[in-house]
């Protein structure tokens, strides 16, 4: 991937390199040199632009606003996955929705300022694929456009019971997650 910082092209159109005349070289004194002074422009250029986030403690779109309310009538189940909760707006979102929409939080460890009606402790991966099987559901194999893709890596959480590699895909049996605090 090219790490390059974007820039804008209104505020910096290319311009390209005027070519140096070659004339009479200038003696150079004691404290000459080819280098630039830092006084001749800013460390950054002008016309940077911003990646399509959020940075902490900037202040979400109202379209955040209105989404959470347009859809607070509509949920009817919230997963809560892999979040401390501990930064505003999002972790405000349990505390809009109606008591009557159930919360699942899947977490690495417990988040002990909230109470959600079930907790999952353990690894994501591991519990998503545990509940995708449970509700038969066919989740797609990791490929290389999955973020989380690693070529040679076994993610534990398909245990192997029958005693043989010979198995068909998706026979194998998943590892249950640590249910904590049945209500």
């Amino acid at each position: 991937m090219d790490q390059k910082v974007a820039l804008c092209t209104i505020c910096n159109p290319a311009v390209p390199t005027p070519k140096k005349k070659r004339g009479k070289k200038k003696a150079k004194g004691q404290w000459d040199s080819n280098d630039e002074d830092e006084s001749d422009g800013p460390a950054y250029p002008s016309g940077i632009m911003k990646p399509d986030i959020t940075f902490f403690g900037e202040k979400l779109t109202d379209e955040f606003d209105d989404s959470l309310a347009e859809d607070r009538e509509r949920v009817d189940l919230l997963l809560v996955i892999g979040t401390s909760l501990k930064v505003s707006p999002v972790a405000d979102i349990l505390s809009h929705l109606p008591h009557s929409v159930p919360q699942i939080l899947i977490n690495k460890t417990p988040i002990r300022h909230i109470n959600p009606d079930i907790v999952l402790l353990g690894n994501a991966d591991d519990i998503v694929q545990y509940l995708c099987a449970a509700l038969g559901w066919e989740l797609p194999p990791p490929g290389p456009t999955d973020p989380s893709y690693k070529s040679n890596t076994n993610h534990g959480s398909v245990k192997d019971t029958s005693g043989s590699n010979n198995e068909a895909p998706g026979t194998s049996q998943v590892e249950e997650p640590e249910r904590v605090g049945d209500r």
